[in-house]
């Protein structure tokens, strides 16, 4: 259900939303659900025993199921001041990005997108988060918002940049900065 209109404040309008193509969608969900069962299928068969031989098959059902909530609940917006995403499976999460904050801006097109002709918008603002590598160790990495497997993603950016350059001159009064 998409709710962005609940977070919008006043003389705020909608000029962009949509929800991301199903189709890329589950499809990507199923890739990484399957080898990830896959995974689980080896430790299990090394155990042994019949009974725990459903249990990749259950993550995969369960798993999809939950990609499904996710994407009934996922929606991308941008207004006249700012990107907004919209996701979470029981709760509502909305992440906000305002013009002005946004450093670049994008378009990751992988193998899942070409094959439904999508692409993921990704939003960079400066922020840099720890992450852990595989070794243990921790480095910083930059965070992006994605907007995933949405239609037109070119069209997407273009008139995202055109929003930030308004706002921009705006803020600065048409002085480039």
């Amino acid at each position: 259900m998409n709710e962005i209109s609940n977070v919008l404040s006043a003389n705020e309008q909608v000029i962009w939303q949509e929800p991301p193509k199903y189709s890329a969608y589950m499809t990507s969900a199923f890739i990484g659900l399957f080898f990830f069962s896959l995974f689980i299928s080896f430790f299990v068969f090394f155990t042994r025993k019949f009974i725990f031989f459903f249990i990749p098959v259950v993550v995969l059902i369960l798993g999809l199921v939950v990609a499904n909530l996710s994407y009934n609940r996922t929606y991308y917006a941008l207004t006249n001041k700012r990107a907004i995403v919209q996701s979470g499976i029981i709760g509502r999460d909305f992440r906000s990005i305002d013009y002005d904050q946004i450093k670049n801006a994008s378009i990751n097109v992988g193998l899942i997108d070409m094959l439904f002709k999508v692409g993921s918008l990704r939003i960079f603002t400066g922020e840099i988060v720890m992450q852990t590598n595989s070794k243990g160790g921790n480095h910083m990495a930059p965070r992006y918002d994605t907007f995933g497997h949405v239609e037109n993603p070119y069209d997407t950016l273009k008139l995202l940049q055109d929003k930030i350059s308004t706002r921009k001159a705006n803020i600065y009064g048409g002085k480039d900065k």
